[in-house]
């Protein structure tokens, strides 16, 4: 944790020098807009045929332009060498950082012998979810690498259950005192029926025992 909390103290104290050098190089382009940044026109030779003290002159502020104008050219150029130069060393700054935050998180992923295996998954993670291998290989930030590795996991834990219920077979289930079928009953039913009509010998038992099936 120490040493994440270092990659980020410098982290900030380069942000904000890119930043005050990005402040100065627009003052200079703004500097360079008001003067005119165009190359200085010498004094042309009908000049120095017409009038060669003129034309002297004239190649004295000549000079003094173009050392100027040279001086506001190499001065931009510096800036922009520096702000390419910062820029990139912010970049690798910032990749590091997130680096030592994976290593911390996330510790198999620099293991030479699971790192591979689980940037594959990570890809593959990524492309259910409509992104490009490209695109996984280009995120920088540790957040979301930790959040597509969360997101992995969740899905195999789905897939275990899914896999889980499938492999559940239904077995039947066997009720003590079972439902006699129905044509147990009616023939009981029968049975009493006739036994009735013999004890009776009422009309009514016997044409109620010939209506039932």
């Amino acid at each position: 944790m120490q040493e994440i909390a270092q990659l980020e103290k410098q982290y900030k104290a380069q942000t904000q020098q890119l930043a005050q050098q990005q402040q100065q190089f627009l003052q200079m382009q703004q500097q360079a807009q008001q003067i005119g940044m165009t190359p200085p026109e010498a004094p042309s030779k009908e000049l120095f045929d017409r009038d060669p003290i003129g034309y002297m002159e004239a190649k004295i502020q000549y000079d003094e332009a173009v050392g100027q104008y040279n001086q506001h050219v190499q001065q931009i150029q510096q800036m922009q060498q520096q702000q390419q130069a910062m820029s990139e060393q912010q970049r690798q700054q910032f990749l590091a950082e997130q680096a030592e935050i994976l290593r911390q998180h996330l510790p198999e992923i620099a293991d030479p012998e699971k790192g591979d295996k689980l940037k594959a998954e990570l890809v593959q993670t990524g492309a259910h979810y409509g992104f490009s291998e490209a695109e996984i290989q280009g995120v920088a930030d540790a957040r979301y690498v930790r959040a597509l590795n969360d997101a992995m996991k969740w899905r195999r834990l789905q897939q275990k259950k899914r896999d889980a219920v499938k492999g559940e077979q239904p077995k039947p289930v066997v009720k003590a005192g079972a439902k006699r079928r129905a044509g147990d009953g009616e023939a009981a039913a029968r049975k009493k029926q006739q036994q009735k009509l013999r004890k009776s010998g009422r009309i009514e038992d016997a044409l109620s025992l010939m209506i039932k099936p």
